[in-house]
Parts: C-alpha cells; structure tokens; sequence
C-alpha cells in the first residue's frame, strides 16, 4: 500500500513543483491527473503534447514517448493496487497489457484532446465541457482493459463505474482548490490529491479484478463504446454550434462606462468568437476596441460582422496589427484571452487588461 501511494503521489508533485517554479499558473490544476485512472491520465498527456510540439516530428516522439510511459506508470500503479488473495498477472502481461491500453488510449482520446485545445485557442473555453463526456464513458471500460483479459464484453459493474466517476470528482475538486490557493502551497494539494489517485487506483482494480457478475457477458460492449466515441468526435462541433448562443453585441461595462481616474494607462478590449461590432465607440477615449477586421487608414478599428473575421485565432490576431503593442509582458500565441465565454478552472483567465503603447 505504501509503494502504490508513493507511487501515485509523488508524479504531481514533480509536476507541480515545476509549474509553479516555470510560472505557468495558468496550468497548476493540471498536476493531480498525472497518476489518475484511465482515461483521465492520457488526456492529461495529450493536452500537454498537443500544445508543446513544433512539428510532426516532435509530436511523434512526443507520442511514443507519453505512452511508453503511461503504460509503464499505469503498470506499476496496476501492480500494487491488485487486491491481496486474488491471483495476479505476471509483470510482463502488465506491462505489455498497459502499454496496449495506452495506445488505445491516445487514439481515442486524442480527437476529443485536440477540441479541448482548439477551442482554448479560440477563446471558445467553456466548450471544454464536450470533450469531458466522452471520458467519463470511458474510463470504466479502459480500467477494466489495464487488468482484465476480456475487458471487452459485457458491461462493467456499477463499482467501476462509481469509482472512476469518483476519481473525476476529485480531478475537479483538487484542480480547483490549486487554482484558488497561492505560491508553493498548491504542491501539497498536488501530493494529496495524488495520493487520492492511488487509494481510486486500488478500489479500481479490486472492482475490476475480483469474481462479479458481467451483464451481457456476449456483446462487445467496449468496442461499440468506443467507436461511438470516435464517431461523436466528428459531429461534436455541429451539434455544439448549434447548442451554443448565437451572436451579438457585447457591450460590458469598460465600453459604456468611463474608466476611474486613477486609470493612467490605454486599455483594448477584445470580443470573442462569432461576435460582432457596429462601429460604435467606447465611452471613455482611454479604451480601445479592438477589431478582427483590422484598422482603417487612420488606424481606427473597423466595424466587424460576426463569424467569418472572428474565425481567426484569438492569440494571432491580438498581437498582429504593426500599430498595437501589446505591453503585459505575456508573449504572444500564449495569451489566455477568453471573450463572453466564462472559462473553466483549468483553461486559465477569462480576460486580461493590456496597457497600451501606440
């Protein structure tokens, strides 16, 4: 038991020490999935490596990097977690078992870990919420794969299902208490909550691993599961589309309003995707809007309709114009900016105030 808590806590610390050192704040929430069960470790892996790769070479052997590892730490956490008095796999099943799932894992998931970052880019943040469904329909089917031979008939037992929703619960409730709380504190929560992760990973694998009795022992449960999930990638963005509200004018209160007096420096306000704006100025001189249609030939921001301009990334059109310099010291393509939308603990800040230089 103590090997399997070291085992599982001590990934986020690591993470989470190097977090806070290198300053990404924005990302601490982050840390706890490192040692959580399937599927919630791979889409931790997925999202760092879709951000942080340059090329196609890179993010190949980012990949096979990331699941070499997945399946070795997922084989170990499997290992010592298994139930006392219950026969258990050889190490090499496992391991190559694991290391299986783990490229399961990247595969199915990997659609669903590109949306999440595309709609962080695009200031669509609260989109978010999508791409965790999936891996709530996920995880028991890939826990039941990482220790089981016929994981893939018949449906899981309501224990699985309970404590891989759990371990999602406590993704939230940790990310969110780091996200709240400052400085080196949060490399505690990370400890804790990854020893967490290990008690789940016991309880998991006992669920798994111990005599039940398996509804519909003859369909291919998982496999439909998962082709469904791949499928629901492809429609996902349609069906958000027509979820999400439609377009208007955005006129908070930095527009309409003037700003105090103690306020010395410009401000440029930016609007999110599929907005639209009528020309109309801000109330106070100090504010600028900013415009997706660019600047006229007096370098005042252009009226903009909705959808096509703001089809561009936020980050890139923020910083593109030769006129605006942009002065918060964050470096362009990383901007956290988000518009209406209201973005999630692990997507960052919702907005940022700019001084300006023209």
């Amino acid at each position: 038991m103590v090997a399997l808590l070291v085992l599982a806590g001590l990934p986020p610390v690591v993470e989470e020490v190097v977090l806070v050192a290198v300053g990404l704040h924005a990302a601490r929430g982050l840390a706890p999935q490192v040692t959580a069960v399937w599927p919630y470790d791979s889409y931790h892996d997925l999202r760092w490596l879709l951000v942080y790769h340059d090329s196609w070479l890179t993010f190949v052997l980012g990949l096979l990097g990331v699941t070499l590892a997945r399946g070795l730490l997922s084989a170990g956490l499997t290992a010592l977690a298994w139930p006392d008095g219950t026969p258990r796999p050889s190490r090499g099943w496992l391991v190559r078992r694991n290391l299986e799932v783990a490229a399961l894992a990247m595969l199915v998931i990997s659609p669903w870990a590109a949306l999440s970052v595309a709609f962080s880019a695009v200031a669509l943040s609260w989109y978010l919420f999508a791409s965790l469904g999936p891996m709530l329909v996920l995880a028991p089917f890939l826990v039941r794969a990482g220790a089981v031979a016929d994981w893939w008939r018949g449906l899981p037992t309501i224990e699985v299902f309970g404590w891989s929703a759990l371990n999602f619960v406590l993704l939230t409730l940790a990310g969110a208490l780091i996200s709240s709380i400052p400085g080196w504190w949060t490399v505690g929560v990370a400890g804790l909550a990854g020893v967490a992760n290990g008690l789940l990973w016991r309880r998991t694998v006992a669920a798994t691993a111990l005599p039940a009795r398996i509804r519909w022992p003859r369909v291919p449960v998982a496999p439909i599961a998962i082709v469904l999930t791949m499928a629901g990638a492809v429609w996902a963005q349609s069906l958000i589309g027509i979820a999400a509200p439609g377009p208007g004018m955005w006129r908070p209160p930095v527009l309409t309003e003037r700003l105090p007096d103690r306020v010395r420096h410009a401000v440029i306000v930016l609007d999110g995707h599929d907005s639209q704006w009528d020309g109309e100025p801000p109330a106070d001189p100090r504010v600028e809007r900013f415009s997706y249609q660019g600047l006229d030939a007096r370098g005042r921001p252009l009226p903009y309709p909705p959808a096509r301009p703001t089809g561009r990334s936020t980050p890139a059109a923020s910083c593109s114009p030769p006129r605006w310099t942009c002065c918060t010291g964050v470096p362009a393509g990383r901007w956290p900016w988000s518009g209406r939308a209201r973005a999630p603990w692990w997507s960052g800040p919702t907005w940022r105030s700019c001084p300006l230089a023209r």
